[in-house]
């Protein structure tokens, strides 16, 4: 798949509280699981703080495949130079509830993986998420994607994985 990944706007963070708000059964129970309450627009906007990204080390990026808005990452820059590392975290990847299924996800972490300095503008040495266990949409998708489950820094409910570049 060829995304197109954007910084996010105002109007993806508007979309993605429509996404939250329309979905309804399952998927709204899943939404409200992993990303809480608080509609994933505002969620996003108070991670990041700023869309500019000039004041904090969270960085959002929304992608688009065929012009429309199929899923958000918002990642962690951690740059300890004086250690050398450098790592990216996701810290949140939501596709689209009404295109989910699709390998969208996978597809979305193979493309991290792959383009993470054209897309972060960063070059991270690992790339690292936690997905909760009970996510099993996220953890197929991480496996797909080549990410290795590390079980030291796994916890209880969260699976912590990591893909080395």
């Amino acid at each position: 798949m060829n995304f197109d990944w954007r910084r996010t706007t105002e109007e993806d963070l508007q979309e993605f509280n429509k996404w939250h708000e329309s979905v309804k059964g399952t998927n709204k129970d899943n939404i409200t699981k992993y990303i809480g309450e608080k509609p994933l627009g505002e969620n996003v906007l108070d991670l990041v703080q700023d869309l500019n990204c000039n004041n904090t080390s969270y960085r959002a990026r929304s992608i688009y495949y065929n012009n429309e808005l199929v899923g958000v990452v918002v990642a962690i820059i951690v740059n300890k130079s004086r250690f050398s590392h450098r790592e990216l975290r996701i810290h949140n990847l939501v596709v689209n509830p009404f295109v989910q299924g699709k390998g969208i996800g996978t597809a979305i972490l193979f493309d991290v993986v792959k383009n993470c300095e054209q897309i972060f503008n960063f070059t991270p040495s690992k790339i690292t998420s936690s997905v909760a266990k009970s996510n099993i949409a996220s953890n197929k998708a991480h496996q797909n994607a080549k990410f290795k489950i590390d079980k030291k820094l796994s916890r209880k409910y969260n699976n912590h994985f990591e893909h080395k570049l």
